[in-house]
């Protein structure tokens, strides 16, 4: 008997593991205290027996030796780590076992309660392995969170357990550190059954419950993105350790990203790879490599050193990114470029060129509008010596579709609402001037560009009634200087109080630093700053020329309260060209009670939010629009 038990607890199936309450030549001839002893020692070894199964079942030998075995879990690198550890911590046991069958052989005055006693320190760790494979068979756990479920007992483990939980552990924090280690210094992810916090992104319209998990956090809903890259790559939520801090899994992941990008640069060339490749990392790539083996090789994990190699390495990518956006690819130009075109800062430029495309509007074909744009661009451009064709190659105007099959034919406005600005930026500008942001920049370009439009046709108004000094019509030229004044005053905040002020701002602040996603940042703050100054923040732009019939918040208040100003301007610019405006008293009564009503909603506005938090921009325009309370008092007489 004593032979057959040390077979079973060497972990082979025998007549004692199955049958042991049903064996009645042992219950004749052994005690009932002995009876107990030998079940103790029976649920040992099948816990063993369990533990050895799964084990040689998911080791990653046996994956290529026994296809046809089912598995209990899902395969993966990080179950075949935990097996190592596993029969790591099984050694001890086996040789124990060794020892009593040599025990066993050589004395046969071995008892039950002596095998017992040399097996049952194995009892309690042994259950806690049992119950933690069960758990992992039973949820399914998979990669990292095989991590966080071995973290969860240490916590609780007392010492011998927790030494054994901790080699397990190791184990697995191996597998981590070197897909880490590949993933930050290759910008290359190794992981073929998908287990490790960062994941490839397959397609984004098969969503899931763990994609909307993942990390597209955004600052304000529509806005700008944490991540400043867009390469497939996401953290995987649902795999993230709980102690691993959710800051460093976000910088593993930008790194990465980063370093992925700068290896596959599109301005490389086949000779150039290697060395740009070297120069990612200078001299410290070798320190780097040495660290993580130093790490890999460590009783247990350390954290903060971790942290630290990270953020080491997180520091040589940006600022070499930085040197090759700000130096290489002269960051600087690209955003006077972008402020010049997307924000009217080539004033005159404009100025020509709304000129040339205003008999286009209505004459041009729909199919055509588009091509003729481009081209009244690059012929107003001839007389800008400035503006070369290099700088022109990289803007073009497109129209987008019409909802209205007939709006080509039937509104101007509606012509100029569907233009859109688009821009080519070069690598790795792209990573600033995203898809987002020059979705903005374009919200700017229609807006700034309709006051232009709108500037330039009161002002031809103007001259027009000074060369006709013979018409009086005291009630439209009263009109026409306040729009005129308004509109004067409206460009002069949004060009200098707001985008020269807030550019001057972002330019500075770019000069103290040499941290490419810091430069990020500062540019979606610009963004977001002239944005919310130029009352667009809220405003979607599919409805930016249209009113709505509940605005939800300030920003949109105020800035239908502008456009219905806008379009009063508009309005009578219209009828000013038709002439006679003695004979259209009536319009212009109509617009003037309309006007002096909106321009009132614009001014309690301005004089009701100016004192708050964040809103100290409004004083500057309500001073420009309320010179020594002009309106105001204008406002009084009329009520």
């Amino acid at each position: 008997m004593l032979h057959e038990l040390i077979v079973t607890l060497s972990g082979f199936s025998g007549k004692l593991l199955h049958n042991i309450d049903t064996c009645i030549e042992l219950k004749d001839f052994l005690h009932p205290g002995e009876i107990t002893v030998l079940n103790k020692i029976l649920t040992i070894a099948k816990n063993y027996k369990f533990l050895k199964d799964f084990s040689e079942t998911n080791h990653a030998l046996i994956f290529e030796k026994k296809k046809d075995v089912e598995l209990q879990t899902l395969p993966g690198l990080y179950i075949q780590a935990f097996c190592e550890g596993l029969d790591e911590v099984l050694a001890p046991y086996r040789r124990e076992i060794i020892k009593l069958e040599e025990n066993v052989l050589i004395g046969p005055d071995v008892t039950l309660t002596y095998i017992f006693s040399r097996v049952d320190k194995y009892s309690l760790i042994f259950m806690l392995l049992t119950s933690l494979v069960k758990q992992i068979i039973s949820r399914k756990i998979h990669g990292c969170q095989i991590i966080q479920l071995l973290y969860e007992n240490i916590l609780n483990a007392v010492d011998q357990a927790k030494e054994c939980l901790e080699c397990i552990l190791k184990q697995c924090y191996i597998i981590f550190l070197e897909q880490t280690t590949n993933w930050l210094m290759n910008g290359f992810l190794v992981d073929p059954y998908g287990e490790f916090i960062i994941r490839k992104v397959i397609s984004r319209d098969d969503s899931t419950e763990e994609s909307d998990a993942s990390i597209i956090m955004s600052n304000r809903e529509g806005f700008f993105d944490e991540s400043i890259i867009n390469n497939g790559y996401e953290i995987s939520i649902n795999f993230v350790p709980f102690h691993i801090n959710y800051s460093l899994v976000k910088n593993i992941l930008f790194v990465g990203q980063i370093v992925q990008i700068l290896k596959e640069n599109p301005n490389n060339t086949a000779e150039l790879d290697i060395s740009k490749e070297n120069l990612i990392f200078g001299n410290k790539e070798k320190y780097f490599f040495e660290k993580f083996v130093s790490l890999k090789n460590s009783i247990s994990l350390n954290m903060e050193e971790l942290e630290n190699i990270i953020q080491n390495i997180r520091e040589c990518v940006v600022q070499h990114l930085w040197k090759v956006a700000v130096e290489e690819e002269n960051l600087y130009e690209e955003l006077n470029l972008l402020k010049n075109f997307y924000l009217l800062g080539f004033g005159s430029f404009f100025k020509d060129f709304l000129l040339e495309a205003s008999a286009l509007s209505l004459n041009s074909h729909k199919k055509h509008f588009s091509r003729d744009l481009n081209d009244a661009v690059r012929g107003v451009a001839c007389f800008y010596p400035h503006i070369d064709e290099k700088i022109l190659s990289n803007f073009s105007f497109k129209v987008s579709s019409f909802k209205n099959k007939d709006a080509l034919k039937t509104s101007t406005e509606s012509i100029w609402s569907s233009i859109k600005l688009q821009y080519t930026a070069k690598w790795p500008l792209n990573l600033i001037f995203t898809p987002v942001a020059i979705e903005h920049y374009n919200k700017l370009f229609l807006f700034l560009l309709r006051i232009k439009r709108c500037q330039i046709e009161i002002h031809n108004v103007w001259k027009n009634d000074t060369k006709n000094k013979n018409i009086r019509c005291e009630k439209a030229w009263k009109l026409r200087n306040e729009l005129m004044f308004l509109i004067n005053n409206l460009q002069f905040y949004l060009q200098v109080d707001v985008i020269e002020t807030e550019y001057c701002h972002l330019i500075s602040e770019i000069q103290k630093i040499k941290d490419f996603q810091q430069i990020e940042k500062l540019h979606n703050i610009f963004l977001l700053n002239i944005l919310s100054h130029s009352f667009l923040l809220d405003v979607p732009i599919d409805n930016m020329n249209n009113n709505v019939s509940a605005p939800l918040t300030y920003s949109e208040h105020f800035y239908y309260a502008l456009l219905n100003n806008i379009k009063i301007c508009e309005k009578f610019c219209i009828l000013a060209s038709q002439g006679n405006l003695e004979n259209k008293s009536k319009e212009i009564n109509k617009l003037d009670k309309t006007f002096q009503k909106y321009r009132s909603v614009v001014l309690c506005f301005l004089s009701e939010y100016q004192s708050q938090p964040f809103k100290q921009h409004l004083i500057k325009l309500l001073l420009r629009l309320n010179f020594n309370h002009w309106f105001n008092k204008d406002l009084a007489e009329t009520e």
